[in-house]
């Protein structure tokens, strides 16, 4: 499964060093280890993908046997975005601890948003008269994605959430798994938030 991974960013050294490894663990380690370094290697290599595809082929080839849960401490080192500042501004609106990192302010907002194992926010709403809405790539851990009226939708890296303007939503990580997501915001006409009740905790804790 990794040697298509390896050959595409490892030298020879470096793939001889995760040949000797004992065991699957400890490769997936190495492998969260120098994920950095095997995406800026890719990236020189094949200058024409994108920096999509570049998150799309990692997600889904090194992380595909982790099980998708994850600690706090490994998506800080695992992912190619710095988690930022504790969200202190919108703490407010979210049960558990967050993370915030905005990465883009022209053109269109994109945030980098990492929860702790069991935070999410409060359900919400994307206000627009034309456009707006967001867009959530998954980038690392496990989550959930939820809109009012429908059953929640489990969220792992490389996952892609379209959420439109006008509906009601959360999103956060699973009790068992920090949780991180880039959160763009689509641009459009009269754009507001709407923060509304807390998700329920009994509906919470039932899921997986």
């Amino acid at each position: 499964m990794h040697d298509e991974l390896l050959d595409a960013g490892c030298t020879p050294e470096c793939q001889a060093e995760y040949e000797a490894l004992p065991d699957d663990e400890a490769r997936l380690c190495y492998l969260k280890r120098h994920r950095r370094h095997l995406v800026e290697t890719l990236h020189q290599q094949q200058e024409k993908l994108s920096c999509l595809d570049i998150y799309y082929f990692y997600t889904r080839t090194a992380f595909e046997r982790t099980g998708d849960r994850m600690t706090l401490d490994e998506i800080k080192q695992a992912s190619p975005f710095a988690i930022g500042g504790e969200n202190v501004n919108y703490a407010q609106y979210f049960d558990g601890k967050s993370y915030l990192n905005g990465l883009s302010l022209q053109q269109a907002y994109v945030g980098n948003v990492t929860f702790e194992p069991g935070c999410r926010n409060h359900w919400h709403i994307h206000h627009a008269k034309s456009g707006g809405g967001q867009i959530l790539l998954v980038t690392a851990g496990r989550g959930w994605y939820q809109e009012w009226g429908k059953p929640a939708r489990e969220l792992k890296a490389g996952d892609v959430v379209n959420i439109p303007s006008e509906v009601k939503h959360w999103h956060g990580a699973a009790k068992d798994s920090a949780f991180q997501h880039l959160a763009i915001e689509v641009p459009g006409e009269e754009t507001s938030n709407e923060w509304c009740e807390p998700v329920d905790s009994a509906a919470y804790d039932a899921l997986p």
